[in-house]
């Protein structure tokens, strides 16, 4: 079940952010604006995060009765997910397949906005560091594999010369 519903989540939302991001971010002109960025990374984010929740709240569901089974000892080990998807429809319908579906989609809207946020975040600045070690001064007798970001925040770098590198007689430098 716990396949189910993150494979399910995962394939709606990476789908529906490959269709939808580039589409906001044209129509908003986000790429000439770090803010208008970030709040349209959020924005579409979040939204996509809701949708997914929408198509694996069921499994979800599933996945939180059949924990709640095992915790209890009384668990049915012979039905099949869908077996219990069928289950509930029939027991319960609709509602029954999204319980908890509010809380859950809130949840999950704003960890696919966040997430999503931080991870172009974190992109933006290691694109940043390799355009500035592609432009940075070569200085003599440096290696190219040793340079990085020189000056970046929490960036420390040594830079292997081969002259120290043969004075020291090892490559591993502290």
């Amino acid at each position: 079940a716990t396949i189910w519903r993150n494979s399910v989540w995962n394939s709606v939302y990476f789908m529906l952010m490959a269709t939808l991001r580039p589409r906001v971010a044209a129509a908003t002109n986000a790429e000439t604006n770090a803010v208008v960025r970030t709040a349209s990374t959020l924005s579409v984010g979040f939204v996509c995060g809701t949708l997914a929740t929408c198509f694996n709240n069921p499994f979800d569901v599933i996945k939180s009765r059949l924990q709640a089974e095992l915790k209890a000892g009384n668990s049915r080990g012979d039905a099949s997910v869908f077996g219990r998807l069928r289950d509930v429809w029939r027991a319960e319908g609709v509602r029954g397949l999204y319980a908890g579906f509010a809380a859950k989609a809130l949840r999950m809207g704003l960890g696919g906005a966040v997430g999503m946020a931080a991870f172009e975040g974190a992109a933006d600045v290691h694109v940043a560091a390799a355009r500035d070690a592609e432009r940075a001064p070569v200085l003599e007798g440096e290696l190219p594999a040793a340079r990085v970001r020189r000056g970046g925040v929490g960036v420390h770098v040594h830079v292997v010369r081969p002259r120290e590198v043969e004075r020291r007689g090892n490559c591993c430098l502290s």
